[in-house]
């Protein structure tokens, strides 16, 4: 990747970034180098400018786009999605966690690796946290963590530092926003999440790599000035526009998530193909399925739960 971070696009140009449909989205307009591209309704990486017989947009009051003939509207679709996962977590919170606690990890066989989970604070207090599932601030709306903690086994939490220093290099830090995550709140999400949306929640049957204290989900912090770096999408988001292969949104996000994939990669993780936050410690394998409560694992900043 270029190691020149890609400047804003103008104001212009931005306002009409975006997915565009009814329904579904069945238009995708992006920025690269400083223009914009089309992909959707029989248009492939086309540049804006060159598609005006086919193509028009306009913000006079809504934003809008006109594919042959047929007016498309901009529209949030990941917060549609958001707001019905919300719907129905609501509905039934009280049973879904009554039964999540209840519930019981999967049968394992004997694992090489023993549970070591550490603190992330306490290997490098440099990492940011902003634990989301430990307040209303996350897709399902509603707090699962008992505890605003984040830990990972000791040695993917190490990985993790190596990554952070290499970041600080380059005038970043990173935030981590999940790490080890009890089984029973995995289980909770996949009976709360409608099964067409199940590619983005770990089967329970399985277990998952946050179970294992083995996956973390990360973004980057501007040292400057402290602000989020932007990305392709917003995390945790339901939508194509997770992946770490997107070409959507503006050079300038897609650069921010390069930057955090390959610094990620150096350091013995590997992203996610449906989420760009979302990174496994490579020995992952080794380790087995917890569902330990976070209030359990040890006063903050225990080094050793």
């Amino acid at each position: 990747m270029d190691d020149t971070k890609p400047a804003y696009p103008s104001p212009d140009i931005a306002r009409f970034i975006g997915l565009y449909g009814t329904d579904r989205a069945l238009l995708d307009i992006y920025e690269e180098g400083g223009a914009l591209f089309a992909d959707g309704c029989g248009l492939t990486h086309q540049p804006v400018a060159a598609a005006t017989d086919r193509l028009r947009l306009s913000s006079d009051h809504e934003v809008v786009a006109v594919v042959n003939g047929v007016s498309l509207a901009q529209r949030d679709f990941a917060g549609a999605a958001v707001a019905q996962f919300r719907r129905a977590i609501a509905t039934d919170l009280a049973r879904l966690r009554a039964d999540s606690l209840a519930a019981r990890p999967p049968t394992q066989p004997a694992l090489p690796a023993q549970s070591d989970l550490v603190e992330i604070c306490a290997v490098d207090p440099g990492i940011a946290i902003d634990m989301r599932y430990a307040s209303a601030n996350n897709f399902m709306g509603v707090a699962l963590y008992d505890r605003a903690a984040a830990y990972l086994q000791r040695p993917a939490a190490t990985a993790l530092a190596d990554a952070q220093a290499s970041l600080r290099d380059r005038g970043y830090r990173l935030i981590v926003l999940d790490a080890y995550r009890p089984w029973s709140v995995t289980w909770l999400f996949w009976q709360a999440v409608p099964p067409e949306a199940r590619q983005f929640v770990a089967d329970p049957a399985l277990g998952s790599k946050h179970n294992r204290g083995c996956a973390v989900d990360v973004a980057l912090i501007e040292i400057a000035d402290g602000t989020l770096s932007e990305m392709p999408s917003d995390y945790d988001e339901a939508s194509g526009r997770g992946s770490p292969d997107y070409r959507g949104s503006t050079s300038r996000a897609r650069w921010h998530r390069d930057l955090l994939r390959r610094m990620m990669e150096e350091a013995g993780f590997t992203v996610d193909p449906h989420e760009w936050w979302h990174y496994d410690f490579d020995d992952w394998q080794s380790y087995p399925v917890l569902n330990m409560p976070l209030a359990l694992l040890g006063s903050p900043h225990d080094s050793q739960p």
